[in-house]
């Protein structure tokens, strides 16, 4: 839910750039070989500064493109992935564990987005976001298995999918409550057939890609390419919270 729309050729050329990111970083992983047990605990709050600056982009109050659309991706890349070099290189001259300098710009992350975001902090929007997330979720949770499907039995994966529900019903509560709009080519044209339409698609491209990665071997690969995909729904979903909370 945005306000810079995407054009066919744009798109192709993002998701593009986007695999060939997401590749390059799991080969510099592999390199590296970072401690990844605590990653999505610390990859959360990045996630929710990036969301805030992108809806003080918004409301006009930050003009960079740098906090645009694409922009805000490439922002919020650069300050995780520097935080875990800043992790490996002080571990190795001996000065900090390799945790502790993503630990603390988690925190600051935090700090940053809440100081930024003087919200009119209304139990409305975020009640309606949360509860059909969490009886989607459960329900998905309870049925999948009944038909041989364990793909959820994984905490990791439970909240890839949870994040991507919540991004499918605040979309259709903005959409539908909110005045607010769709960018995106695939799902604007859904929600312009039926809003609800949001809601399988969402649940089937994630669920079909979280069975693909349980399928990995490589525990590195699957922690990056999960963490990408909580990303992509968390993301938008912060944002739409936070833009309905200030409608």
């Amino acid at each position: 839910m945005a306000y810079q729309g995407f054009t066919p050729a744009n798109t192709v050329l993002y998701a593009l750039l986007f695999l060939a990111l997401l590749l390059g970083t799991v080969r510099l992983f592999r390199a590296l070989r970072p401690d990844l047990s605590l990653f999505y605990a610390y990859f959360v709050p990045f996630v929710l500064l990036g969301s805030g600056l992108r809806v003080m982009r918004d409301m006009g109050l930050l003009s960079s493109p740098l906090f645009g659309n694409v922009g805000i991706y490439a922002f919020i890349y650069a300050l995780l992935l520097g935080s875990l070099l800043l992790g490996k290189w002080s571990t190795r001259f001996g000065l900090l564990e390799h945790h502790i300098p993503l630990a603390l710009a988690s925190v600051g992350c935090i700090y940053v987005a809440l100081r930024l975001l003087p919200l009119p902090w209304r139990p409305g929007p975020p009640l309606l976001g949360l509860l059909p997330t969490l009886a989607l979720a459960s329900a998905l949770y309870l049925a999948l298995p009944r038909i041989g499907l364990r793909v959820l039995d994984q905490r990791a994966n439970l909240a890839v999918l949870a994040a991507h529900l919540l991004d499918a019903t605040t979309t259709y509560l903005g959409l539908t409550l909110y005045g607010l709009r769709e960018e995106v080519l695939l799902t604007r044209f859904l929600v312009s057939l039926d809003p609800l339409l949001i809601f399988p698609l969402k649940a089937g491209i994630v669920l079909a890609a979280l069975h693909y990665l349980d399928d990995l071997e490589d525990e590195t690969s699957k922690t990056l390419l999960r963490a990408a995909l909580l990303g992509l729904g968390l993301g938008p979903a912060f944002r739409n919270l936070l833009l309905e909370m200030l409608v």
